[in-house]
């Protein structure tokens, strides 16, 4: 094991709209993702110049997962065709989000030109001691693999470390792997592995270009990908599944709002297929507040102002045991016996099946 990084320079402390954002993205992580398991995180330095740098799986979904578990602040980039949407752009600017215009957008508007002052934004947010999140992908996909890692990310780190002779620039590996995904509450892993410290690998390498950073660089997310592995056959016992449900149902009424108007938005702003679980998350995220409130002020007008304020004021217990119950629902689905389905008519065992297809996600491929 490396030792752990000590840098010296101040974290930027995060914006309330940060602080927000973030919140609001963990309580609508769980109405995506049935279960993130993050590993690695001591390798995160805790302050200093920091560049994430990882694979790309699932859209915006992988820098939303990296932000939540990075335990600081993190600037992200993003294509720029994305600031066409009125509210991506808001966000956008109220995150300080660096744009990157890539060549196969051209025909989108794209000015692939400008990328010199992207990537020049970058080193000098670098130099001020952010975090930001680079995927040198440069495109989400379906690969079970890598794709080749384009070269920005280390023009970046090696222009801040440039201007930066007496203190590290650290970059991260990182690694994605999503199980189930597209389905309803897949599986995602995200490992941190050991940071490089790019001002000292400079200093032993003067000579070095971004290329053999780049080829380094992917051989240490490459490192840390999980296995494809099938995972077991779920156990026969699952969890009980109505008296978490009857506890979630004041969540569950303050969640129903927000998550159609949020699959509303999703189907008339979403581009395409592969985007569609970004939007979702983001767009639940932001609906939340406003179906919340929306639920509260329907129960306030068919059932008074009681039926309103209760279920706010069990929304910290009734929300993770709602959580729980659409587990043990999942489980059930997925433990169904087979003999129960060939006892079913055609017209109804199709049907069932593209159910459960959609609902359990263990026997479906990582990605």
């Amino acid at each position: 094991m490396l030792p752990h990084p000590t840098p010296t320079d101040p974290a930027p402390s995060p914006t309330p709209a940060y602080r927000l954002a973030t919140r609001l993205l963990r309580l609508a992580l769980p109405a995506e993702l049935r279960q993130v398991t993050a590993q690695g995180r001591a390798w995160v330095p805790p302050q200093g110049p920091l560049l994430v740098v990882a694979n790309h799986h699932n859209g915006a979904v992988d820098p939303a997962l990296i932000a939540l578990h990075l335990g600081r602040p993190l600037r992200l980039t993003a294509k720029s065709t994305l600031t066409r949407s009125p509210f991506l752009a808001a966000l956008f600017r109220a995150f300080g989000v660096i744009r990157l215009h890539r060549e196969r957008d051209r025909a989108e508007g794209a000015r692939p030109e400008e990328n010199g002052g992207a990537l020049a934004a970058m080193a000098q947010a670098l130099l001020a001691g952010d975090a930001l999140a680079i995927f040198p992908e440069g495109v989400s996909h379906d690969d079970p693999g890598l794709r080749r890692f384009k070269h920005g990310a280390a023009h970046v780190a090696l222009a801040a470390a440039q201007g930066r002779p007496a203190g590290p620039v650290w970059v991260l590996p990182c690694a994605l792997r999503y199980q189930g995904k597209g389905r309803w509450r897949g599986r995602a892993t995200l490992c941190f592995g050991p940071p490089i410290d790019v001002a000292d690998w400079r200093r032993g390498r003067p000579d070095a270009s971004p290329g053999q950073l780049t080829r380094l660089l992917r051989a240490r997310v490459a490192e840390l990908l999980p296995p494809t592995a099938a995972p077991d056959r779920p156990a026969r016992s699952v969890a009980p599944l109505w008296r978490p449900l009857a506890a979630g149902l004041p969540a569950l009424a303050l969640l129903i709002p927000g998550w159609l108007l949020s699959r509303l938005l999703t189907g008339r702003l979403s581009p395409d297929r592969h985007s569609d679980p970004s939007w979702r998350l983001f767009l639940l995220a932001a609906c939340l507040p406003i179906g919340a409130i929306g639920g509260a002020g329907l129960l306030y007008l068919s059932s008074g102002p009681a039926a309103a304020v209760l279920p706010w004021l069990l929304l910290p217990f009734s929300w993770p045991r709602l959580w729980q119950a659409a587990d043990a629902l999942q489980d059930r689905l997925a433990g169904a016996e087979p003999r129960r389905l060939r006892s079913l008519p055609r017209s109804l065992s199709r049907p069932w099946r593209s159910l459960r297809l959609a609902l359990f996600i263990d026997r479906l491929p990582q990605r």
